[in-house]
């Protein structure tokens, strides 16, 4: 098999690609690190094409055979069974819409990925909620924002922090970052940025902007049903890849205290941050 590093200029061949994948497994770097090195070479290894058609063919069926062993275990009673096999679905489904859903096939598994996520997050301690509160943008775009909201336990108005990832990484790849947030009694509402996931707003001019600014004020809602019933009176902020954490602060300066910053996106864990305070 080729060096995985071997590559500058040129598309890789379908040899160099599994040699690429397996080695970033290895390594545990994005998009490769949701899977173990065994469940991945087993797919690695059957995989016909790097097309959308055998790429998300290759992907899905290891997904839902994982699902469906979640499936079986969630009704023998075996919940961190069924929580962990829901995991593995969820790891293979992202690889079979990855790095974007161009395809029909690809799509189907984005939603299949939304399916395992849930499944799996039902039974997170604390859980997943998935919400949605509704959304009036430009022409075209959707009718509804979905954010998924987990809360501390034993904290009734906890702070906030909406989060989001870049434009292959989207709201069911924040569980690390939320992890880290609720350990400190901070609330999370993880959303998919404009032109990504279940985003109301898809690719067009300067989506950030209609995003934060739409007349239902979205972000104001999604802080209130995570935090408290007033959203002046609750401590939050948004983080996110690639310059979003700002565009809630700008975009709708009411809702958010500030911005939490990633000083490094390598990984969730290692991660540094800092606080970018809203203009007054």
């Amino acid at each position: 098999m080729p060096n995985a590093d071997t590559v500058h200029e040129r598309p890789r061949t379908l040899e160099e690609a599994k040699a690429w994948m397996l080695d970033r497994t290895r390594k545990r770097i994005h998009p490769m690190n949701n899977l173990s090195y065994e469940d991945t070479e087993g797919v690695v290894a059957q995989l016909q094409g790097l097309d959308p058609v055998n790429w998300a063919a290759a992907w899905t069926a290891a997904g839902e055979a994982a699902f469906a062993a979640g499936v079986a275990a969630r009704e023998a009673g075996k919940l961190e069974d069924a929580k962990a096999q829901f995991l593995r679905a969820d790891g293979f489904f992202f690889l079979g819409r990855f790095p974007c859903p161009n395809h029909p096939d690809k799509l189907a598994s984005a939603a299949r990925e939304r399916d395992a996520y849930l499944a799996a997050g039902a039974l997170f301690d604390p859980p997943i909620e998935r919400v949605s509160v509704p959304f009036q943008g430009e022409e075209g775009d959707g009718d509804e924002v979905v954010f998924l909201l987990r809360r501390p336990k034993g904290i009734e108005r906890p702070p906030v922090i909406v989060m989001w990832g870049g434009v292959d990484a989207w709201k069911e790849q924040m569980t690390a970052a939320s992890d880290l947030a609720l350990k400190q009694g901070v609330a999370t509402v993880a959303i998919d940025g404009p032109g990504t996931g279940e985003s109301p707003v898809k690719g067009r001019p300067a989506p950030n902007s209609s995003f934060c600014r739409s007349s239902t004020g979205w972000p104001r809602a999604t802080i209130c049903r995570a935090g408290c019933p007033d959203a002046s009176a609750v401590r939050s902020a948004a983080t996110g890849q690639r310059g979003w954490p700002t565009s809630i602060p700008i975009g709708s300066p009411a809702a958010s205290t500030g911005a939490v910053a990633p000083t490094s996106c390598s990984s969730a864990t290692g991660s540094k941050a800092r606080v970018i305070p809203t203009a007054t």
